[in-house]
């Protein structure tokens, strides 16, 4: 009776213990603001060999500092066809991948979608706020990692668009220019130049006769 007893109470300080991280993993989690749902536009751009979108996101306000930790606003992209569910997030989540909010009004992000032509494709944006995270292991002090935590908003309401044509690239015929000196140059060059063959022609006529 004294072991269920024991067994009893280690079980539940065990459960009182993982309650209270998760309590308090919470709360951390509730005192970081959640960036605002991102505002842009997009626009299909010319000149490129395939069909290439510029998105122009309105950038906004963040905290430097997240639990003394220096923070950035990111931003992601995700398309898919406008009849399918699953989505393709255009960055992978990482602090070198992200693109990150410049320092200007807006943030302006440009990428190829890769789906066939008169398709109709959907897209989203995300707004992230990321910071570093120090994990500490009490069993080895002198084990020190960093994790890359972000706080992300939700996703934007979604804009539809339809695939254009690839451009096609026609071949180009070479041209030369020249300017119109360098025309009379070469006009008075060959002029001489016939000009000296009829004279030494004459000089040789005449002294075969």
């Amino acid at each position: 009776m004294d072991r269920l007893s024991n067994y009893l109470i280690a079980c539940l300080a065990v459960i009182f213990a993982v309650s209270s991280l998760l309590m308090i993993q919470s709360t951390n989690a509730q005192s970081i603001s959640e960036p605002s749902v991102p505002e842009f536009t997009f626009r299909f751009l010319e000149n490129y060999l395939h069909p290439t979108i510029e998105v122009t996101i309105k950038n906004q306000p963040y905290p430097s500092t997240v639990n003394d930790s220096e923070a950035h606003l990111y931003y992601n992209l995700r398309t898919k066809k406008h009849m399918e569910e699953n989505w393709n997030q255009q960055y992978t989540i990482s602090e070198t991948t992200l693109p990150i909010q410049s320092n200007s009004e807006y943030t302006q992000l440009t990428f190829s979608p890769n789906y066939p032509t008169d398709n109709e494709i959907d897209l989203q944006v995300q707004a992230l706020l990321g910071y570093y995270q120090d994990i500490t292991y009490p069993e080895s002090p002198t084990l020190h990692l960093s994790n890359f935590i972000t706080q992300d908003s939700d996703w934007s309401p979604t804009q539809t668009f339809t695939m254009p044509t690839n451009p096609t690239t026609q071949p180009t015929t070479s041209k030369v220019y020249l300017s119109e000196n360098i025309l009379l140059v070469l006009v008075a060059v060959i002029a001489i130049l016939a000009l000296a063959l009829a004279v030494s022609a004459m000089v040789l006529l005449k002294r075969h006769i």
